[in-house]
């Protein structure tokens, strides 16, 4: 099946999605931010799945569970030595990230947030 360059740019916003989710996930775990991101997760839920259910179809398309299990794991490990590059800045960095995705109200803001500003450790599907 060909991918149209609109169903590409639907595709990007969920890898955009599912990316940010990863870095915040990461966040949390590695500075202590856990209600952070279950506030997140609460505030966000419906949308973040129906962008995960969209990256399920695009993974069960190429290859299967393997490969997606393969890139958000790739994913969160990439984010994580990010992290570590960043070394005693990464906790602010991650409090400030969470403080601007809080202050959105919208999925459409949150949208318009990753394709502002994408995970820097994503990648393009």
């Amino acid at each position: 099946m060909k991918i149209t360059p609109a169903h590409q740019e639907e595709l990007q916003q969920a890898f955009n999605v599912i990316g940010l989710k990863s870095a915040l996930m990461v966040g949390a775990l590695t500075c202590g931010q856990q209600d952070q991101y279950d506030a997140f997760m609460t505030a966000f839920q419906p949308h973040i799945l129906d962008e995960q259910h969209m990256m399920d179809a695009y993974f069960r398309r190429i290859g299967g569970q393997a490969k997606e299990d393969d890139y958000v794991t790739l994913l969160a490990n990439n984010q994580s030595v990010s992290g570590l590059g960043e070394g005693n800045i990464y906790c602010l960095n991650s409090a400030a990230e969470f403080k601007a995705v809080m202050s959105l109200q919208t999925p459409a803001q949150l949208d318009q947030f990753v394709t502002d500003q994408p995970p820097s450790a994503a990648s393009a599907p």
